[in-house]
């Protein structure tokens, strides 16, 4: 496992984890019809997680017909909003996850060189 893909876990918690805090504060979806004030809610505890991973993480995220989310290599789209990049985001994470065959394009250390020949 390369660091990239404990990266990556450790990400795909830390979101889950918050996303979880806003959805258990909030009423259960299908049961009741949320009010102004639950969107409110909603939409405020979405953008302070994604206020967090631009200052802690690095992400980068571009508003507008089309929602972007560039965070740890990964990169999607969503046209629902921030709590849909976020959802996108930790399905595409997931699958590069899965995908890890233990291969690191990057290398993992130093690199011995050898002399060319003249």
């Amino acid at each position: 496992m390369t660091l990239w893909i404990e990266n990556l876990q450790r990400l795909v918690s830390l979101i889950e984890g918050h996303m979880a805090e806003i959805d258990s504060a909030l009423p259960p979806n299908g049961t009741t019809t949320w009010s102004h004030d639950d969107w409110k809610k909603h939409d405020a505890g979405v953008d302070k997680i994604i206020s967090g991973l631009k200052t802690g993480e690095g992400a980068r995220i571009k508003d507008g017909s089309e929602c972007r989310l560039v965070l740890a290599g990964v990169s999607v789209t969503c046209t629902s909003g921030h709590h849909g990049v976020l959802r996108n985001w930790m399905n595409a994470a997931r699958k590069k996850i899965a995908a890890d065959d233990g291969f690191n394009p990057h290398g993992s250390g130093p690199v011995l060189i050898e002399p060319r020949e003249a």
